[in-house]
Order: structure tokens, then sequence, then C-alpha cells
């Protein structure tokens, strides 16, 4: 199913330079709650920053998608990769008022590069979307377990070193920002084909892009799904750090367990979807990882909590590359940046808002952004099964999707 030889070269290197950011990934977010923990802030100020960070990037989303779809996706790709590099930077010198802020403004610039980035990847994938998407999933997702695994770096150079917290999670986001870094010369190499139509046709290109039939439905769906984790996925190394007292060592190695067997779920999601029917694959997958999830506050074991978390992660995630892939073979080609601009939008922006209160909550209860989460995700569910099964049915004929995928 995954004939990586047959994939163009530009597709190729696109899908591989997940490797470097995943590595990025994982080795940031095992320390990054932490990192607050060391600091002396509580949850809120980790909230607060994702919020802020959250923000800044849905204003400037739009404009995003706008540019990459009148003057090509490249250059407002690489422009953010270097803009999140910067944002790491800033947070080098420690955590305060005024590098919280910058860091964050830079952070949220940086993330107008997933939209931009998506629609590139969608015209390089072409008819291969699903089995691309999937894939770049798949290796994004090993290489983020091997950086997560590097979790384990702060704890060495605590031990042996004798460096201070603080002074060892700075070190481990130094690492991550020159990953980040290896990036930025695969993606420059590649072929941007994208031809933009003439001006005369790109007015009033939100509203446009709005009118497309699946884009209001998804972006709005999204935005629900990312609401729902957000309450609590952000603030999760914060959360084991206080609840089981662990430091990054444990924290990093769960992120990447939790990756690692999800990757393989990615590879497998597609096959699954086709023999039992996309809406289905996603209302079982989705669905049913929120009753491990409810079990992990009832716990006291790091284990059993982490086992139940691997299980909740791998059925929550393992459907969205499809959801994307299936957002954007029905949409225009044209309008593939404004139409990730929005999907990521609905996605950053509403994660924001429940980091923040997820923050808030978490201060109030250990516990409490978890039972709030499952609440949000079985709304996400009911809709998800009403509104996307009843566009499928109303615009069987005109859906771009391969049939034995939808038909079941």
């Amino acid at each position: 199913m995954y004939e990586f030889k047959e994939y163009s070269a530009d597709l190729k290197l696109m899908v591989l330079a997940h490797i470097p950011m995943g590595i990025s990934g994982g080795l940031f977010y095992s320390v990054w709650g932490l990192y607050f923990k060391a600091e002396g802030l509580s949850a809120s100020y980790l909230g607060f920053y994702t919020f802020l960070e959250g923000i800044l990037t849905a204003v400037m989303l739009i404009p995003a998608g706008i540019i990459a779809d009148r003057i090509g996706r490249k250059n407002p790709t690489i422009f953010g990769y270097f803009m999140s590099v910067l944002s790491l930077i800033v947070v080098l010198f420690g955590l305060n008022a005024v590098t919280i802020f910058l860091s964050a403004l830079l952070g949220g610039i940086g993330f107008l590069s997933i939209p931009t980035s998506q629609a590139w990847f969608a015209d390089l994938a072409g008819e291969k979307i699903e089995e691309a998407s999937s894939l770049s999933t798949f290796l994004y997702n090993i290489s983020y377990s091997l950086g997560s695994l590097m979790g384990w770096i702060p704890e060495i150079l605590v031990s042996f070193y004798y460096m201070s917290y603080s002074e060892a999670y700075r070190f481990s986001i130094f690492l991550s920002l020159i990953f980040t870094l290896v990036a930025i010369p695969i993606v420059s190499i590649i072929e941007d084909d994208y031809v933009p139509p003439p001006r005369s046709s790109r007015n009033l290109k939100v509203i446009e892009t709005l009118k497309i039939p699946i884009v209001l439905r998804l972006v709005g769906l999204i935005g629900m799904f990312n609401f729902a984790l957000s309450l609590f996925y952000p603030l999760s190394g914060y959360y084991f750090g206080v609840k089981f007292n662990v430091e990054s060592g444990p924290v990093g190695t769960l992120h990447m367990v939790i990756h690692l067997i999800s990757s393989f779920s990615y590879l497998a999601a597609p096959m699954i979807s086709k023999n039992i029917g996309f809406v289905k694959f996603v209302i079982l997958s989705q669905g049913g990882s929120i009753l491990p999830l409810l079990l992990v506050p009832f716990t006291s074991d790091f284990l059993i909590a982490s086992a139940l978390l691997i299980i909740q992660t791998m059925g929550a995630y393992m459907a969205t590359p499809l959801i994307w892939a299936f957002y954007n073979r029905n949409t225009p080609i044209e309008d593939r940046g404004v139409a990730n601009s929005l999907y990521t939008l609905a996605a950053r922006g509403s994660g924001a808002v429940s980091s923040f209160l997820g923050g808030e909550l978490m201060d109030v209860m250990i516990d409490l952004p978890i039972f709030a989460l499952a609440m949000a995700n079985l709304a996400y569910i009911i809709l998800f099964a009403f509104v996307i099964g009843r566009f499928i049915h109303d615009n069987r004929k005109d859906l771009k999707y391969p049939a034995e995928t939808i038909s079941k």
C-alpha cells in the first residue's frame, strides 16, 4: 500500500522532512511543561502561554493562507520554520513575563507554516494523499518517539553533571531547535509547482472558501475536537510531574511509547477505514478513547496511568490523517491555502482557549481537565457522526474520495 519508491522526488523529501521535525517536537514537549515547573511557575502560566500563542496564531492564519494561494506555498513555510527557531531561542534565557510573551509571539507566527506546508503537501501528494499523509504521520511519530526518549538527557545532566533541572531543560530546548534547523534545508530544495489563479478570480477569498461544502463543516468539527483534547494534552507533562512526582525521563519515555505505538496505528488507519467505512472508523476510534482516559484519575500508579493514556491517545488520533485527507481531497487546489488556514485556525484557536481553561481547572483540581475533556469529546463524536454522515449521504456523487472508504 505504501509504495514510497513511486512517490515523486519532491514528495519523498517532504515526507522525510517530518523526521527532524518529529525529533524536535518529541524532545521539546517532553521537557516543556516541566521547564515551567522547574522555574517555579504554576499550570496557569503554561496554559496562558499556550493561549497567547494560539491567539496570535489565529490572528495571522488567514492572511498566511491567502498569501500561500496568491504567491505559493514554499516561502511562507520556510519563514514559519525560522520563526519557530527564534521562539525557542528566546526561552533559553529563562521564563519571565517578557520571554513568555515574545516566545509566544514568535511561536504563533511560526505556526503559520502549518497551513502553508499542508497545502503544499496536498499539492505534491495528489491521488496518493491518504497513503502519503498516513506515512508522513507514521514517520513523524516514530521520530517524535526518539525525541521523547531524549527526555532522559536532563536526568543525566542533573545526575552526572550537577546541573539544575532548569539548566538541563534549557539545554534540551537548544537541541530541539537544532533539529528544527536541520529540516529547513530539506524543505528548501523542494519545488513548489503551484501556479496561482488570475488575480481577478481571487476576491473575497475567505468567504468563497467557506462556501465550499466540506470546509465549514469540518472546520467546526476540528475546532470542537481540538478544544476537547487541548483541555489536557498541552498540560500532560505538568500533570504527570505533579501527580506522580516524576521528571522528564519518565515523562519523555511515556511520550516515546505513545508516539511509537500510535505510529503503527496511522499506517493501519487507511486499511481499517476502507473495510468498515470512514465515518464508522472515526466514531469507533475516537469515541472508544474516552473510557481509558476517564480511568486515569482513579489510579495512583504512574505505569497504569501511562498505559491508559497510551490507549487513549492511539484511539483519539489515529483517524486524524484521514480526516485531513478527506478535507483536502474535497477542496479545490487553488483554495487549499486558505482552507488549511481555516482548518488550523479552528484547531489552534480552540486549543488555545481550552489550554488556558485547562490550566485554570488543573489549579483547582489536578484531575478536573480530564473529566472536562471526556464530556467535550463525547459531544464532538455525536456531532461528527451526524454532520459528516449526512454530508456524505447528500454529496456521495460529488465526493472526491475512494468509493470504498465511504461506502460502508
